[in-house]
C-alpha cells in the first residue's frame, strides 16, 4: 500500500455557505490531500479568519465549532489576531476530491473558481469541513523571525480521517414551551404564576368553569395537567366525595381524580414521565383532551355531591348514564 501526502499553498477569498445565514467569507490558505493506492482518505483545508469572524462561526457552531466539540483551552480563548483554522473534509466528500484527481492543485483551482462565480460546490459549505486546530498567533520575543500560536484542537482531531461529523443533535423543545404552544393553538389564554415551571388558565365548557394548571419539571422530565373544580367540597361532604371520587377512578385508563382531604381541594389528573427524552406535541395534546374531557364529563356529578343532591351512586351512576 503506498500512501502520499501532497499540498498546494493558495491565497484566495472563500466565500462558503453555513447552514442558514449570511454567507461566510474567508481566506484560503493551504489544501493539503492524503491518499492510498491513489485513492484520497484525507483532504485538509488551511483558512483564516478575522477575531470578530471566529466569535461568529464558533457561536453559530460553524465547522462543526458547538461547544462539546471543542477542546481544552477553548474557553479561554481570546484572539486579537487573525485565527487560522486546520479543517477536515467530511470523508462523505471525498468523492469531490477523487473527481479532480486528488490534485490538491487542481482542487484549489476549483475551490476559487466556484467561490468567486458564486457556482455551488459542496466543498464550500461550511459544514463539509471539520475544524481540528484553531490557533493564533501571539507576541513572542524569543525568535525574531520564528511564529507563537496559542489554541485548541477539537474532538475530531483525535478521530481517524474517515471519521465524519457526529449526528445533528435533536431540537430538544423544553416541555413549558411546548405546553403554552398547545394552549395557544387551541386559543386558551393562560397567565404566568410565582412558580415558573407552573401556568395556569381560566377553562369553560357546557358544564361549567374550572381552573387549569399545567406543571412542567424539566429537571426531571414530568408533565402534569391539572383540572380543578371552582369549590372546595365541605368537611361534612369530603367522605361522600371521597367514595364518588373512588367509585369514579376505578377502571380509568388514564388519569385520576384526586381531593386534599386538608381543605377539600378537588382535581383532576393526567401526567406523563419522559424521563430521559422529549415530550411530543402530540402526547401532551393527548393528555390536555383527556383531562378536559374528563374534568366536563365529571363536574356535574362533583357538583351534585358536593351540594348533597345525590349520593355518590347516584352521581357516579349519572355518569355512566
Amino acid at each position: 500500500m503506498t500512501t502520499a501526502t501532497t499540498r498546494a499553498e493558495f491565497s484566495a477569498p472563500l466565500t462558503l455557505e453555513p447552514p442558514e445565514g449570511p454567507p461566510f467569507r474567508v481566506a484560503g490558505r493551504e489544501i493539503v490531500v492524503t491518499t492510498s493506492d491513489d485513492n484520497p482518505t484525507e483532504c485538509r483545508l488551511l483558512f483564516e479568519l478575522e477575531p470578530e469572524q471566529y466569535r461568529a462561526a464558533a457561536t453559530r457552531g460553524l465547522f462543526h465549532l458547538a461547544p462539546d466539540n471543542r477542546g481544552p483551552g477553548a474557553d479561554s480563548f481570546a484572539p486579537s489576531a487573525p485565527v487560522r483554522i486546520e479543517a477536515r473534509l467530511d470523508p462523505g466528500h471525498l468523492a469531490e476530491v477523487e473527481l479532480l484527481q486528488s490534485d490538491p492543485e487542481l482542487l484549489a483551482a476549483a475551490l476559487r473558481d466556484a467561490s468567486s462565480t458564486g457556482r455551488w460546490s459542496p466543498l464550500l459549505e461550511t459544514e463539509a469541513w471539520l475544524a481540528l486546530h484553531v490557533t493564533s498567533a501571539v507576541p513572542q520575543d524569543i525568535d525574531a523571525e520564528g511564529e507563537l500560536r496559542v489554541g485548541y484542537s477539537t474532538v475530531f482531531a483525535l478521530q481517524p480521517p474517515d471519521s465524519g461529523p457526529p449526528p445533528a443533535p435533536r431540537l430538544h423543545l423544553p416541555m413549558l414551551a411546548l405546553a403554552l404552544q398547545a394552549l395557544e393553538s387551541r386559543g386558551i389564554e393562560w397567565e404566568e404564576t410565582p412558580d415558573p415551571e407552573v401556568i395556569r388558565a381560566e377553562v369553560a365548557s357546557a358544564n361549567g368553569e374550572w381552573t387549569l394548571f399545567v406543571v412542567c419539571r424539566e429537571e426531571y422530565g414530568r408533565c402534569s395537567i391539572y383540572s380543578q373544580a371552582p369549590w372546595t367540597a365541605p368537611e361534612p361532604s369530603r367522605p361522600a366525595m371521597a367514595e364518588l371520587l373512588a367509585r369514579l377512578n376505578y377502571g380509568l385508563a388514564l388519569g385520576n381524580l384526586e381531593m386534599d382531604f386538608a381543605d377539600g381541594e378537588v382535581r383532576f389528573k393526567t401526567s406523563v414521565d419522559v424521563a430521559g427524552g422529549q415530550l411530543p406535541l402530540a402526547m401532551f395534546d393527548a393528555l390536555l383532551d383527556a383531562n378536559l374531557a374528563a374534568m366536563d364529563a365529571y363536574l356535574p356529578a362533583l357538583d351534585a355531591v358536593r351540594d348533597g343532591r345525590m349520593s355518590p351512586p347516584e352521581a357516579a351512576a349519572s355518569v355512566e348514564a
